[in-house]
Parts: structure tokens; sequence; C-alpha cells
């Protein structure tokens, strides 16, 4: 099998069962943190899993490969053929993953040119950007707000956001955002995102409706009913409306017992039927 095509594969399989173990068995927790790093190391390991020594050693891979075979005297050398050949996959995948970059940098570029026509303005001792185009968000060390909050709407909000920037929630948005142009032909990752992205939610709620009480934190999440423009979807939004409801389900749950937590022991069993996935395509 060729080795990158077996890359793919491996990677992509892994990511699936990785977020399938998530949604059946973990998401229901309140353990955001622990949701979030098995979420996150899933998808390292599903990229790390294809380089692991299974199957044979690093030194039978090295010499059991055949060379092609070469008629002295011939004008046509298959070593030159193979070389310039280049098959129609590796060109789709090649062009799927130049419109995916395309994508990624048209969402960058527009976040940069709402950000440079924004007014910087204090907010609560803190430099944050005011406009009215777009919702309140955050990205990085950067929050806007709409200048039309005002009162305790703006202080809710603000710390909202001010908690994605704390917990460094760009950053996993971002790796998502990387494995996407990386594996461009999987929609599973439309759905690894809007999980991970689900639970940066939750950790901003968590962390923010303790400062006021839920039913006012839950009438600011009802009466804001931002749409953050699709080209923005790179960065956090206080608002989104796919995950609304759940948020709100979140906030008035009883905290999961710890003794879930054996829940997790999951991760034992899932990476022993990865690798013996592994193994199976050597």
């Amino acid at each position: 099998m060729n080795e990158f095509v077996r890359f793919l594969l491996i990677s992509n399989v892994s990511l699936l069962l990785v977020w399938l173990c998530y949604r059946m068995v973990l998401s229901r927790n309140t353990f955001h943190g622990l949701n979030r790093a098995f979420l996150l190391i899933g998808s390292v390991a599903s990229l790390l899993v294809p380089f692991l020594p299974i199957g044979h050693s690093a030194s039978e891979k090295l010499i059991g490969f055949q060379l092609p075979t070469v008629e002295v005297g011939n004008d046509y050398l298959p070593i030159a053929s193979s070389m310039l050949s280049v098959s129609p996959l590796s060109l789709l995948y090649a062009l799927g993953t130049l419109v995916a970059l395309w994508f990624f940098f048209r969402s960058i570029s527009a976040l940069s040119r709402l950000v440079r026509s924004s007014q910087s303005e204090i907010v609560m001792g803190e430099l944050v950007l005011r406009s009215d185009q777009a919702g309140p968000f955050s990205f990085l060390n950067i929050i806007h707000l709409p200048r039309k909050l005002s009162g305790h709407q703006l202080e809710t909000i603000f710390k909202h956001e001010q908690s994605h920037v704390r917990l460094g929630h760009t950053y996993d948005v971002l790796w998502v955002s990387l494995l996407r142009i990386l594996f461009w032909f999987n929609p599973l990752l439309v759905l690894y995102k809007r999980s991970l992205e689900e639970i940066h939610e939750f950790q901003a709620d968590a962390l923010t409706h303790i400062s006021f009480t839920k039913e006012h934190y839950v009438k600011v999440q009802l009466d804001q009913l931002f749409q953050l423009p699709s080209e923005l979807s790179i960065a956090n939004s206080f608002y989104n409306s796919i995950n609304l409801k759940k948020r709100v389900i979140m906030i008035y749950s009883e905290r999961t017992s710890k003794w879930a937590g054996i829940k997790y022991l999951i991760a034992v069993p899932l990476l022993a039927t990865i690798g013996l996935m592994a193994a199976c395509t050597e």
C-alpha cells in the first residue's frame, strides 16, 4: 500500500474512532477540561499512529522494496517514467488542499479587515475592539464587542470572551483548521471541530455564569442572538445557534460524579484498536 495513502487511511479512521468515543461515552460529562484534552490528544495521536513501527521493523521497511527493471540498450527507462508520472488522485488531493488553504486564508483575511476597521476602547480595564459589523467574538488575545452592548450585557459577554482568551481556545480551533486542510476530503472534521467548539463554550459558560445568576446569564444568551459571519468561523463566538440549546442545558446540569471519570479509561481499548488497525494495514 502506498505509504501516504496508508497514512491518510489510518489517521482518518483513528479520528473517527476518537470522535465516536467522545460522542457516545463522554459528551454528557461536565469534565469539560478532560473532554477537551481527549479530543486534542486523540487528534495528535491519530497523526502519529501511522508512523509507529507496528508489524515490521524500520530496517525491514528500508530494504524491503523492489527496484523497477531497466533494460540496457532500450531508450525507454521505467525509472525516469515513474518519476515524471503523477497519478490523478495525487493531483486531486493537491487541488483540494489548495482550495482548503484558500478558504482558511480567506477567513484570516476577513478577520484582519474587521480588526483594522474596528475602533479600540477600554472595557473593564482591558483593551477591546468595538464595531457594528459583527457580533461578539475572540481570536487569540483579541476581543471584539458590538457597539450596541451596554451595562450588564456588556459585562457578561466581555467576561465570556475573556474566558475564551484565557483558556487559549483559538489554538484548538487553529489546530483543527490545519487538520481540515490536510484531510479536506473528510466531512467528519466538521463534526470534530463543532464538538471541540461546544466544549469551549461549556468551559467559558462555566467560568462566566458563576459571576452572575444562571437566569441572568441565560437571558443574556437568548437576548443577544448574534450570528458570526461564516467567513469569521475561525473565531470564538459568544452566540452559536447550533449549540445554544446544549449550552443552556449544560448550565443547569448537575456536576458529573467524580466516579464517572473512570469512563476515560476507554482510551486504553481505543488505543489498542487503533494499533491493531495499523498492524492490519501492514
